[in-house]
C-alpha cells in the first residue's frame, strides 16, 4: 500500500508506458529512518614538558576521543521491522558498527618547529548475527582491530609545512569479509 500510488493504470488495466499519465511514477522518496544512541565523550589533556623536568623539550598533548553505540536501527520503510545494527556487520546492516570505538591522538610539539603525532586507533568487534550458519566462515565475525599511525610535520615557514607519515606501523592485518560494505 505505501507504493501504490506511484502506479498509474490505463483504462483497461494496462502498466503501457506509451500511454500518457500511465505507467510509474519514478521519483525520490525517503523512507527509510535511521534511529542511533549512544555516548560520545573527549578529553584532552595538555602537559608542559618544563613541568616534569625536562626542559626545552615542548609539550604533549593526549587527545583521546570515543563512542560507545548503544543502538542504531534501520528501518527501510514505514511498517516494515527495524533492523537492529549496532555491533553486527551484515545483511540490511551492511557497514560495520562497533559498539565502541575510539581514537588517542598523542601530538609531541617541539620547540624545533616540528610536531609527532603517534594514533591509537580501536574498533571492537562485529558480528554477523543477521545470518545463521554463515558461509564463508571469515563472514561469521569481524575481530577487534587497532591500529598504531605516526606522523611526523616539519613547519618551515608560515606559508610552507611537510608531513610525512605511515598509517598501520605494525602492520596489523585488516580484517577481509565480504559480507560487509556497499553491493558491487
Amino acid at each position: 500500500p505505501l507504493f501504490c500510488d506511484l502506479i498509474q493504470r490505463g483504462p483497461r488495466g494496462s502498466l503501457n508506458s506509451g500511454i500518457p499519465n500511465v505507467g510509474f511514477d519514478q521519483t525520490n522518496i525517503n523512507v527509510a529512518t535511521l534511529d542511533t544512541s549512544g555516548v560520545d565523550f573527549q578529553l584532552v589533556y595538555d602537559l608542559d614538558l618544563w613541568d616534569i623536568g625536562l626542559d626545552g623539550l615542548g609539550s604533549i598533548r593526549f587527545d583521546y576521543a570515543s563512542t560507545y553505540l548503544d543502538e542504531l536501527s534501520l528501518t527501510p520503510a514505514q511498517g516494515v521491522t527495524p533492523n537492529e545494527c549496532a555491533g553486527d556487520h551484515a545483511g540490511a546492516c551492511r557497514i560495520p558498527s562497533p559498539k565502541y570505538r575510539h581514537r588517542l591522538l598523542n601530538r609531541w610539539t617541539t620547540p624545533w618547529d616540528i610536531n609527532v603525532d603517534l594514533t591509537w586507533r580501536y574498533f571492537s568487534s562485529t558480528a554477523n548475527d543477521i545470518i545463521t550458519n554463515v558461509n564463508p566462515p571469515v563472514d561469521r565475525k569481524i575481530d577487534t582491530t587497532q591500529y598504531l599511525d605516526l606522523a611526523v610535520r616539519y613547519v618551515a615557514t608560515d606559508a610552507i609545512t611537510f608531513r610525512a607519515g605511515v598509517n598501520n606501523v605494525l602492520g596489523e592485518q585488516p580484517p577481509v569479509v565480504t559480507a560487509a560494505g556497499p553491493p558491487s
